[in-house]
């Protein structure tokens, strides 16, 4: 990393740079291969600009990318507790491209604030998998391509923060332009390609509009009210490329408002209540019988109840919340053999309730702590009574955290050092909830010497070598009982 100053008080630049490489960690026993290598980089430039008082410019520009290995593992009678060794006849992989740019300004005028941001990225992904439940002679491989562009515009003004009246008026636009395509691989004897079959291919394109604004008003000197609304519209169009490239178009808006209340009860210490709604647009699948063509928006009644604190002039704070929401149109990502596609859950109601806690011990001790609770029930699947009470799928029951960090002063430098312990359980795979992950308990640990203008640190995650599954996806869902494994999964399982 590189920065400093191009034109003093006037223009600096920034320029950070990353490269990993990582063998792995789950040996494949049929190729002999590490199945979870991973080799990335990243390339970061910033430049801000202030060319008057009243005006700065923030410009960026990244490049990112990432090569990393996977694989099915089939898992006897369909437990997903079961660890057994990767055995897929190919390494399958993944090639992720990502670049991007943005421009921020900021103009501060009598009104307030004026911001504009203007965004654009390209992403690109080429993955290369083989069917058939990660045996050691498979007879069919998948490839599938993914390419995006979009470019995006947020445009808003925000009051003064020390009137007693605020305000954030904003509008925004998102022009997004996907495209992928999913064959099959037939292999002869040695793995490799002997013919092929494109079944998706697709070009996407959406235009999504929004306009929101918030109000916070100082009712007294101890109570706040807080009042937004925002507006989202958005039309997406397919074309299948297979079927004489057949248009179809879709689109689908929503109104969500917002009100909360905060008040005060010292200069430390608030207690809130607040309503919301939420939206997440809809959209298409790729063309194909295992799922509907068009799957329908989300929407979210929120609310939230919460109080934070502080004590001993912050060496003590404890924070807690507790919340309900119901979800229509709750989606769920699954796969069948080669095909993805998203369907969704009309309806389901959360409930929870998350607790955490800092403490500073004496100089350089500093203890934090939290537990989550979430009850989730499913009221309606699909307009039958199939599936009706069971819980969500893919959210822990309970979450626990734990971490101690303490800090010591060498004149030159401090020595810094950390553990943290984190417990989850509680999570179903599927809506059937025939399939319950085991709990999960991962101990991380961190030990970094800080220099004014250098760090130096070592770490380790999973330091007791917890192992367990990712991603797991049944025969009823998936139409194989196989696990999948790897595609991010080395991060957390040693």
């Amino acid at each position: 990393m590189s920065s400093g100053p191009i034109v003093k008080d006037k223009l600096h630049f920034r320029a950070a740079g990353s490269w990993r490489e990582f063998d792995g960690l789950h040996d494949n026993i049929t190729t002999g291969k590490k199945s979870d290598h991973l080799e990335e980089y990243s390339l970061r430039l910033r430049a801000d600009y202030q060319p008057s008082e009243n005006l700065n410019l923030d410009l960026r520009l990244s490049r990112h990318q990432t090569t990393i290995g996977g694989a099915f593992v089939p898992v006897p009678d369909g437990n997903p507790n079961i660890i057994i060794p990767v055995q897929a006849g190919i390494n399958s992989k993944s090639k992720n491209r990502l670049t991007d740019a943005s421009i921020k300004i900021d103009y501060e005028t009598s009104l307030g604030t004026l911001t504009s941001v203007t965004s654009w990225s390209e992403v690109s992904l080429d993955m290369l998998q083989q069917l058939g439940q990660g045996i050691p002679n498979p007879t069919l491989g998948a490839t599938q391509g993914r390419a995006s562009e979009s470019i995006s515009e947020d445009f808003r003004l925000q009051s003064s923060t020390d009137e007693k009246l605020r305000y954030v008026v904003g509008a925004y636009y998102l022009y997004y332009k996907p495209e992928i395509s999913t064959t099959i691989l037939f292999l002869d004897e040695t793995f490799q390609p002997a013919g092929k079959l494109t079944v998706a291919q697709t070009e996407n394109s959406s235009d999504a509009y929004a306009v929101y604004g918030q109000l916070n008003y100082d009712l007294s000197e101890d109570l706040e009210l807080t009042l937004g609304l925002r507006y989202d519209r958005q039309k997406i169009e397919q074309i299948d490329l297979l079927r004489d490239a057949t248009r179809t178009d879709v689109s689908f808006d929503s109104l969500q408002p917002k009100v909360s209340l905060a008040y005060s009860l010292n200069p430390d210490s608030l207690v809130y209540a607040t309503y919301s709604e939420g939206f997440r647009s809809g959209g298409f699948n790729a063309p194909s019988p295992l799922f509907p063509l068009v799957y329908d928006a989300e929407s979210t009644e929120n609310v939230e109840i919460g109080m934070k604190t502080s004590f001993m002039d912050g060496s003590f704070i404890f924070n807690v919340a507790g919340f309900y929401t119901r979800d229509e149109n709750q989606p769920l990502q699954r796969l069948v053999v080669a095909t993805q596609g998203i369907t969704t859950i009309e309806e389901t109601e959360f409930k929870g309730l998350d607790v955490d806690a800092t403490v500073h011990v004496g100089e350089g001790l500093v203890l934090t702590g939290g537990i989550g609770w979430i009850d989730s029930e499913i009221k309606d699947y699909d307009g039958s009574d199939t599936y009706v009470g069971n819980r969500a799928p893919l959210s822990y029951e309970f979450s626990y955290n734990v971490a101690a960090q303490y800090s010591m002063n060498f004149g030159e430098f401090d020595l810094v050092s950390r553990v943290d312990v984190s417990r989850n359980q509680g999570l179903y795979w599927h809506v059937d909830n025939e399939h319950k992950q085991s709990s999960v308990t991962l101990v991380n640990g961190r030990m970094a010497l800080e220099f004014e203008k250098l760090e130096l640190a070592v770490y380790a995650k999973n330091l007791f070598n917890e192992k367990y599954y990712q991603e797991y996806c049944s025969r009823v869902f998936c139409g194989a009982p196989l696990i999948l494994h790897g595609w991010e999964h080395f991060d957390n399982m040693a």
